[in-house]
């Protein structure tokens, strides 16, 4: 079984062994009611799958929306406000079956590599720009998971000296540029700032306070200038972030996923010619930009796929 558990839905499915959904239920995740309380429904919802399709899951695969150490331990999770818990020995009590925790990006990487769009691959970036921004590396055939559990986090690289202010401590990260919230964080400044160009995102969004990503996007759709000029803006920091990265791990395939990469249109073609325009040519030769085949189901299926093939970082 695959559960992917994000701040607002937790997913979970019973996966094949060639990466297909056999069944699957999403429930709203609630993390203020405690973890206590979202791992013991976790539970009941993995045994009532178990009943009604007749079948007990080998293992479970867990991606979570946090930072997780080898015992499956959850070290923080902003968006689920959780930190220091042992969600691995918890669910495994609940449920009397292995259970293996990862981060729900990795999980996601593990996914599009091992049944997706980056299958058969021996080096790879997974890249998912959603309302945060998430990465996976596999580098000579196996997935990385850095001496502390952290590689992969490369929403928090900085790409701009003393800029705009993170979620996490820093400054400047890629994130603050790029992500979801980012975005429509700096919509909204740019509606402060100039609320006559501002017009139509202040008529999508009914409210300055209100104005998203998708907002944006929408904005951008019906050719509004403003949105079509941070969306460009946005495209540039996703290139800059992306020619780093191209030139550090030098995979030979790109894969990009995410609400934000969804939601821009043309978005891969002018990641392409950027990417190819300022990468080191050695580090590009070969390397093709691919958009996320899994969409939702990836963290499920690959956190399933990683308790099935028995915790690869430790072989």
């Amino acid at each position: 079984m695959g559960v992917d558990i994000g701040g607002t839905t937790t997913s979970v499915a019973f996966v094949g062994a060639r990466g297909e959904v056999l069944a699957s239920e999403r429930r709203a995740t609630r993390p203020e009611r405690g973890a206590e309380v979202v791992i013991e429904e976790i539970a009941s919802v993995i045994r009532d799958l178990a009943e009604a399709r007749e079948m007990v899951p080998a293992a479970i695969g867990v991606g979570a929306a946090a930072q997780v150490d080898r015992e499956g331990t959850v070290v923080a999770a902003p968006n689920l406000g959780w930190s220091a818990v042992p969600l691995a020995r918890r669910l495994g009590r609940a449920t009397r079956r292995p259970v293996v925790v990862t981060n729900d990006v990795r999980a996601a990487t593990y996914g599009e590599w091992r049944f997706g769009a980056g299958r058969g691959a021996r080096d790879l970036l997974c890249v998912f720009v959603g309302t945060g921004v998430g990465g996976g590396i596999v580098a000579d055939g196996r997935i990385r998971f850095g001496a502390t559990e952290t590689a992969g986090e490369i929403g928090h690289m900085p790409i701009v000296h003393g800029g705009r202010r993170c979620r996490c401590p820093g400054r400047g990260c890629l994130e603050a540029y790029v992500g979801g919230w980012a975005i429509g964080a700096r919509a909204q400044e740019a509606a402060r700032e100039e609320p006559r160009r501002a017009a139509e995102l202040l008529r999508l969004a009914g409210r300055r306070s209100r104005i998203s990503a998708r907002t944006v996007s929408l904005a951008a759709g019906r050719k509004d200038p403003l949105a079509a000029e941070i969306l460009a803006e946005t495209v540039g920091y996703l290139t800059t972030g992306l020619v780093g990265l191209v030139n550090v791990v030098n995979p030979r395939i790109v894969i990009l996923g995410g609400g934000v990469v969804e939601g821009i249109p043309g978005l891969l073609p002018r990641l392409r010619a950027g990417v190819g325009r300022s990468a080191l040519a050695a580090a590009t030769e070969g390397l093709t930009l691919l958009r996320a085949r899994l969409g939702g189901d990836a963290g499920m299926i690959g956190a399933a796929a990683l308790a099935r093939e028995g915790v690869p970082w430790r072989s």
